[in-house]
């Protein structure tokens, strides 16, 4: 009997130090996350900073692909001033068949819809050259 109760007390004192372990305070939860990103970044420290011939490369990749993004943007929403310019040059083979593939492309592109932006905006452009503010109506087309 006399042994029964230091096992009991071993118990209780074992189940309050397994609840203060899994009950951790405000301070020893962000001490273990500092730990944490400590050890992270020692496993993957920052690249070192780029030379001057590294930043050269990064600039002229980064200007590549603004240029590539603005000419297929351009490609797809401007595609009729291609065509306008093709028909503009001297007549010749190759003005013919740029011509002829501004066409097919312009004709593709107005089937998927991408020409609508241009013509909105084209619309709302004549709308205003037309508007009258003095209450007469226009009538020119």
């Amino acid at each position: 009997i006399a042994t029964s109760a230091p096992k009991a007390a071993q118990a209780s004192a074992m189940r309050a130090s397994s609840v203060a372990t899994t009950t951790r305070s405000a301070p020893d939860t962000a001490l273990a996350a500092c730990q944490e990103r400590s050890i992270r970044l020692r496993a993957c420290p920052p690249a070192p900073a780029l030379d001057e011939e590294g930043e050269a490369a990064r600039a002229r990749r980064w200007t590549s692909q603004a240029l590539f993004v603005a000419c297929v943007f351009l490609l797809i929403f401007n595609a009729g001033s291609v065509q306008n310019w093709a028909r503009q040059q001297p007549p010749g083979w190759g003005s013919s068949t740029i011509d002829q593939l501004a066409t097919v492309w312009v004709e593709r592109l107005s089937l998927l819809g991408a020409d609508q932006p241009v013509e909105g905006l084209r619309e709302t452009w004549r709308d205003a050259k037309n508007a009258r503010f003095d209450g007469k109506t226009d009538d020119q087309s």
